[in-house]
C-alpha cells in the first residue's frame, strides 16, 4: 500500500484506532494508526504536543489527532511506518505507552 500525503487544515481533527506512537533517530514523534474517518492507516507530521490523559497530540501543521482506546496493531497500519521509513530513510521505534509525553523541543 503506497503512503499518499493528505491535505489538511490547521485544526482538523484525525480519529486515530489501533494505534502506536512512532519516535525517530532525530527525536520528532508521530502518531501512526488505522484513521477512523477515511478507513486508511495514516502516519501524522511530527507532533509538538500530546496529552496523555487525553490521548490528544496536535502536529507541526497544526492538525489534531485523538487516539482511541487502547494502543494496538492492525496490519495495513503497522506497514506504514516501515513504507515511510523506507521511503525517506528515516530510521524509528515504537515509543512505550509510559513514555508518551512529547519532551521539548530541542533548537538544533
Amino acid at each position: 500500500m503506497p503512503i499518499r500525503a493528505s491535505s489538511a487544515q490547521p485544526g482538523e481533527q484525525r480519529t486515530l484506532a489501533f494505534w502506536q506512537i512512532i519516535e525517530t533517530a532525530r527525536g520528532a514523534r508521530h502518531c501512526v494508526g488505522w484513521r477512523v474517518e477515511t478507513g486508511h492507516a495514516h502516519l501524522s507530521p511530527a507532533l509538538v504536543a500530546f496529552d496523555p490523559a487525553a490521548l490528544r497530540g496536535t502536529s507541526v501543521t497544526g492538525q489534531h489527532h485523538q487516539l482511541r482506546g487502547e494502543p494496538g496493531l492492525n496490519m495495513d497500519a503497522a506497514a506504514t511506518p516501515g513504507q515511510w521509513c523506507e521511503a525517506s530513510g528515516a530510521d524509528v521505534r515504537m515509543v512505550p505507552r509510559a513514555d508518551l509525553v512529547i519532551p521539548a523541543r530541542r533548537d538544533s
